[in-house]
């Protein structure tokens, strides 16, 4: 293809960046930089086409294809930009300018915003016809000194557009006012901490075999297929766990596991990579079981093949599908798991709450409701965190507002379940701290940073008040139980240590270490936590940096289950390929009961 050509992308409805070359979207794309879903076109052209269909068009036959190129690592490295520029040339064009801020702005390779105004809205740019004035010859001073301006332009771009699109997320999907007004909840994780169990600290060392794993049962509808996580949670004692729903998965409903897998496969290669983020919305109010539905940055349009297969249905401009049960003669009830494609987002969860998350989108309120307001105050103090949760509904607020209740979540996030058997914070008095503050707060929420081997990890808990006097209310009482909790924690220490042992004492000796390592951390945490107060928002703040004693027990742990992760991940790949699991590899990851109990279920009812 033409190396002069030079495209502009739509990041999202109002971010437009360019002109950059094809080899730079690719690269960035690559590297994560630039979001699968985003559109291009060529400058002077009108249509916006998926970046995708571009790649396709413009892949050499000996390249790999787009897809590939989605899923190439991270942290593979980039040609820089200066490889492309003859040396010695003193002539720099707007263009040159432009491509060098983009890959400057996010990191080799990334993009620089060249316009404003919304994707949908651009004009097509004019081609430069021959009666436009040529770029004139500038001296070589002069050109140096618009290099460096350029540069510190790009550095503070890098600060205030980098960090906006590369992990400073909101904690809304899209604009607020697009909410159900029933909205009562938000929980935004990265896809990496979701993924990752406890055997994997980080993005690194998480197995691609597992991000396919999670957005097979979480993106793709296919029920109970998150076979990496269960082959992971069988545990040393495959006696304590029960084995039958993985055994279905893997004997009677193999073919639907199968394709479900192949399908989060699919969408991992098309962008969906370990450093993108998913929503869940949960929609209801009172004391009802809230529906919810999860919100994901859309790669492909696509209905997935799965068993039973989804049946396209239309939201209006939307397209999408449902999956009936077999006994509703192919009718979709307000369960039946669904799929909703809708403007550069993919919605899934259950049909009820898919069409209210549509309609809503369709139709924005002129104002955002109270509870899409609340959450986009939320989003800021919360901000940056790779694992959030926020309640604006009256009924979910309490439970928001709790600090046992947060631990609660975070040590499930981090499987640490005998630490949530632990009584960390007085429970009653967290309980009077609750009902103080609940009734002047408009919402509540919690982010966590896991802890890595580069840092330890952060928890905040964040109240936003109603007005100037529920903030300083909220502040005073968080006070309080911030000593009186340190108190606790002086006078039960010894206690809490021996309830640690007694639940651990028959796990073998690198867990054993583990759990405690983490037990030191958060205690050391919970004695120096901080109460900040700033505006409405009041927040409790806890982190702890490891030792290097806790650091080398918890390391081992992690190294303790890499082979057993290895396992697992070539379970997952076998399966996504269309081939049956080695038997070798379930013995070895589930004892001598799950290959016997596959065989002993009966086989699965035709459609």
């Amino acid at each position: 293809m033409d190396d002069a050509v030079r495209y502009e992308v739509a990041i999202d409805e109002e971010r437009v960046v360019g002109p950059v070359t094809i080899d730079q979207i690719r690269r960035a794309l690559a590297s994560g930089k630039l979001p699968p879903q985003a559109r291009a076109r060529a400058q002077g052209s009108e249509p916006w086409v998926p970046l995708a269909e571009l790649l396709a068009e413009t892949t050499p036959p000996d390249e790999p294809a787009p897809g590939a190129a989605a899923a190439a690592p991270p942290d593979e490295p980039a040609p820089a930009l200066a490889a492309d520029t003859p040396p010695g040339s003193t002539i720099v064009c707007a263009e040159a300018v432009a491509a060098a801020v983009a890959d400057t702005v996010l990191d080799v390779p990334a993009l620089a915003p060249a316009s404003r105004t919304p994707a949908k809205k651009v004009a097509a740019a004019p081609a430069r016809g021959p009666g436009r004035a040529q770029p004139r010859r500038v001296p070589r001073v002069r050109v140096a000194a618009a290099i460096a301006l350029v540069a510190v332009a790009a550095v503070a771009a890098a600060v205030l557009v980098g960090v906006r699109l590369l992990g400073r997320e909101p904690l809304v999907p899209y604009e607020a006012a697009r909410l159900p007004r029933s909205t009562c909840a938000m929980q935004r994780a990265a896809l990496v901490t979701q993924a990752a169990l406890p055997s994997h600290r980080d993005a690194a060392s998480l197995p691609e075999a597992a991000l396919w794993s999670l957005l097979s049962e979480a993106a793709c509808a296919g029920d109970g297929s998150d076979v990496y996580r269960a082959l992971m949670n069988v545990g040393p004692d495959p006696g304590e766990v029960d084995l039958r729903p993985l055994a279905r998965a893997l004997g009677p409903r193999l073919a639907a596991t199968q394709l479900a897998l192949r399908c989060g496969r699919n969408l991992a290669r098309a962008g969906l990579g370990k450093d993108s983020s998913f929503f869940v919305v949960s929609l209801g109010a009172g004391g009802e079981r809230p529906a919810q539905a999860r919100i994901f940055p859309a790669a492909g349009r696509a209905l997935p093949d799965l068993d039973p297969p989804l049946a396209e249905r239309s939201w209006g401009e939307h397209a999408g599908g449902c999956r009936a049960p077999p006994e509703a003669a192919g009718q979709c009830g307000g369960e039946a798991p669904s799929l909703a494609f809708v403007e550069g987002h993919w919605l899934a969860g259950e049909l009820a709450a898919v069409d209210e998350l549509v309609r809503a989108y369709d139709r924005p309120a002129s104002e955002p409701g109270a509870a899409a307001g609340a959450l986009g105050e939320l989003g800021a103090p919360l901000a940056g965190y790779s694992w959030v949760k926020a309640a604006v509904g009256s009924g979910d607020l309490p439970g928001a507002a709790s600090v046992a209740a947060a631990l609660d979540l975070v040590f499930e996030q981090m499987r640490l379940s005998e630490l949530r058997e632990l009584k960390l914070v007085p429970a009653d008095r967290d309980a009077s701290m609750v009902q103080d503050v609940a009734p002047g707060l408009r919402g509540a929420g919690s982010g966590l940073v896991p802890w890595t081997e580069e840092h330890g990890f952060r928890l905040r808990l964040a109240l936003l008040a109603r007005d100037a006097e529920a903030s300083e209310s909220a502040e005073r009482t968080l006070g309080d139980l911030r000593r009186d909790w340190s108190a606790h924690l002086h006078d039960e220490e010894a206690s809490i240590r021996s309830a640690l042992a007694a639940l651990v004492k028959e796990r073998p000796g690198v867990e054993r270490d583990h759990k405690n390592a983490m037990l030191d951390l958060w205690l050391r945490a919970l004695g120096a936590a901080t109460v900040e107060c700033s505006g409405p928002v009041v927040t409790l703040d806890l982190e702890a940096e490891p030792d290097e004693s806790e650091r080398r027990r918890i390391e081992s742990w992690y190294a303790s289950h890499r082979e057993r992760s290895g396992l697992a991940a070539r379970v997952v790949r076998t399966l996504a390929s269309g081939r049956n699991a080695d038997p070798g590899d379930l013995e070895r990851l589930a004892g001598g009961r799950l290959v016997p109990l596959i065989g002993a279920l009966p086989a699965a009812a035709p459609h």
